[in-house]
């Protein structure tokens, strides 16, 4: 995973705007996406998102890793970063599923994955593996 300040100076080739924050998007599509969330108000980082697209049987899907920066918990915030990118990831990348890890210890964690509508998929090594479908390949 590449340093913070090295991907905050990078130059964003997509910006997602949501009610707080401004969202940088940095990397390759085909590869690996980097969100860089930062503060609407004083252009403060916030945290990122990580996706690592990877090719399976049944289409792309994404590895989905986040951070939030001390002090920014309890203000929803990765719950705004994560339904953004999101939004972003099945629309402009068209990804079938995304994945998502948090540790078995980690409640808060597990908690994000759940509002934002990942389902517990499989438990390894320690750690819960949460799954969501993009909408668009959900069988009706």
């Amino acid at each position: 995973m590449p340093e913070i300040e090295d991907t905050q100076e990078a130059d964003p080739f997509f910006k997602i705007n949501t009610n707080r924050l401004t969202i940088d998007v940095l990397g390759n599509k085909d590869q690996s996406l980097t969100f860089i969330a930062k503060t609407k108000a004083d252009d403060t980082y916030v945290g990122r998102v990580d996706v690592t697209v990877k090719k399976e049987p049944m289409g792309r899907v994404g590895e989905l890793s986040y951070q939030l920066e001390d002090g920014y918990s309890g203000q929803r915030l990765t719950t705004e970063i994560l339904r953004a990118t999101i939004a972003y990831i099945y629309a402009e990348l068209g990804l079938v599923n995304l994945y998502g890890v948090a540790p078995q210890t980690n409640i808060a964690a597990q908690y994000v994955l759940q509002r934002i509508g990942f389902a517990l998929s499989d438990a390894i090594d320690g750690a819960l593996r949460y799954e969501a479908t993009n909408p668009r390949f959900q069988a009706i």
